[in-house]
């Protein structure tokens, strides 16, 4: 069975996918894990990825949904699978849901972490990565400034250009204007399960996980 989580970059709907998958044994599909795998596999779609990318262009519809098609229909319907980043666009929701129909999967929900620009703002512009994939919160952890390099314990961190805040207010913005109409497609199929992503993160998992029930 098919749940879709909704929400702006700095919702939350990654780390609580990987929550879930961690404690409750779900699967999840990330569209942004399934480049990478393809474009460091060197896969036939992978290349198309590359193609798509080198260009300057966004990935289309087409080749979205072909990606997310191969990796969904290895899932077997008893397993409970997290889709994350998927779809984006009114024309990859619709696909997705004949894709479920025709192969008589069970889709549950869409659940959509509502929360405000400012609040995205604050998240975001407060993470610092480092090369090896640990996030790190700058009111969470003690970040270490050495001649201009950042620091959490002895690993070299960074805030990434699109955490900056003028970048992520772009960013709020765009994913608003791609998303408002999926939000309305599911709303209209009493599909949609909409969660306030602006409390504290032990409290949004505690009703997602309602979802659930």
């Amino acid at each position: 069975m098919v749940y879709i989580f909704l929400g702006v970059p700095g919702s939350g709907k990654g780390t609580i996918a990987k929550n879930l998958v961690k404690q409750k044994k779900y699967k999840h599909l990330s569209t942004g894990d399934l480049f990478r795998y393809h474009i460091k596999n060197k896969t036939d779609l992978g290349k198309e990825v590359m193609s798509v990318i080198d260009s300057g262009k966004l990935v289309n519809d087409n080749l979205t949904n072909q990606i997310a098609k191969e990796e969904i229909l290895t899932y077997d319907n008893n397993e409970v699978l997290l889709l994350d980043g998927y779809p984006r666009t009114l024309n990859q929701a619709k696909f997705l849901n004949d894709l479920l129909i025709n192969n008589n999967i069970d889709f549950k929900y869409s659940i959509y972490l509502n929360i405000s620009k400012d609040e995205v703002i604050k998240r975001l512009s407060s993470r610092y990565v480092s090369k090896s994939g640990n996030t790190y919160n700058r009111d969470l952890h003690k970040i270490k400034n050495i001649n201009e390099k950042y620091f959490v314990k002895d690993e070299e961190v960074y805030q990434r250009e699109d955490d900056k805040p003028e970048n992520v207010k772009k960013r709020f913005e765009e994913y608003l204007n791609k998303t408002t109409p999926l939000i309305k497609y599911y709303k209209d199929m009493n599909k949609l399960l909409e969660i306030d992503a602006n409390n504290k993160p032990k409290k949004i998992y505690k009703n997602v996980l309602k979802a659930f029930k």
